[in-house]
């Protein structure tokens, strides 16, 4: 029975350790000032050709491996969100994250129940995630905590509106 229980043990904190590191890029510190080259959906969102992005992100989708499939169901998400479109926004950030992310990344799960509380107008809720996220959060989601806390500030505004008045830093 000891055995099991250490063996099970092993087994989560190598699980924690691999999630923690797959998201800082290789080479990189948490709080170095890495920035990542712009990508094609990337441009076309900062040029608000959302559909188009949409379309680019669908194909990356389709010949991405299954490492990074959330943070592109994320993006979709997020395309349809600033488009306006947020039935489907909520249905792509729902894909981005699973029930086990709140065990292993639950910063990001706080920052993507929030967001998808913004979307269906729900204010408690999302008020709910900025209070936890701010009483822990890490320098490498400092960012999300900002766009959370601009998100609950800005509720009366599009996602697009209030996702864009989200400070730097």
């Amino acid at each position: 029975m000891k055995i099991r229980n250490i063996i099970f043990i092993i087994i989560v904190i190598i699980c924690f350790q691999n999630s923690m590191l797959a998201q800082i890029p290789p080479g990189r510190s948490c709080n170095s000032n890495y920035k990542a080259k712009p990508t094609k959906w990337s441009k076309l969102a900062n040029e608000e050709k959302y559909q188009e992005a949409i379309k680019v992100l669908f194909i990356e989708l389709k010949n991405d491996s299954l490492n990074d499939k959330h943070s592109i169901y994320w993006h979709i998400g997020q395309m349809y969100a600033m488009n306006d479109d947020y039935k489907n926004a909520i249905k792509y950030f729902k894909k981005s994250t699973q029930f086990y992310f709140w065990i292993f990344d639950r910063e990001y799960y706080l920052y993507d129940k929030g967001t998808i509380a913004f979307v269906k107008r729900n204010k408690k809720k999302l008020g709910h995630c900025q209070k936890i996220l701010q009483k822990k959060n890490s320098y490498y989601y400092r960012k999300n905590l900002l766009t959370i806390k601009s998100l609950n500030e800005n509720f009366d505004k599009s996602y697009k509106e209030a996702y864009n008045l989200t400070p730097s830093k």
